[in-house]
């Protein structure tokens, strides 16, 4: 486990494993060590896109097209409350999982792949 990363009490929508506070893209989100999940606000997710890619956040060169998503919508880590599949950027089809009620917006492992992003705390 990472030594900088923080118990938060909240449980990872995708596979039930806790989650944890970590520092990636020089912000704090909520990562799922289990399963590579991650959970932040809109504004936090924008932070991070910008950092990566600059001010071309969206048609990022090389990104894979997401694969079309089935099956359920999880509750919210933080919240509880149900959420719905919101498209993030649509020239590469990538629905997440957004919060409407705390505005949090939760990434599977794949869909984190597709925008170039990881889980994985990043000092840079």
């Amino acid at each position: 486990m990472n030594e900088s990363a923080i118990l938060t009490g909240c449980v990872c929508p995708g596979c039930g494993a806790a989650l944890y506070e970590v520092v990636s893209y020089e912000t704090t989100i909520l990562s799922c060590l289990s399963c590579g999940g991650l959970a932040a606000s809109r504004a936090q997710v924008e932070a991070m896109l910008t950092r990566r890619w600059g001010e071309t956040t969206r048609g990022a060169a090389g990104a894979r097209r997401a694969a079309p998503r089935v099956g359920r919508t999880p509750a919210c880590p933080r919240c509880g409350a149900g959420m719905e599949a919101t498209p993030i950027d649509p020239a590469l089809a990538l629905h997440v999982d957004w919060c409407a009620r705390c505005d949090l917006v939760w990434f599977e492992r794949d869909e984190l792949a597709v925008l170039g992003l990881s889980a994985e705390p990043a000092d840079s």
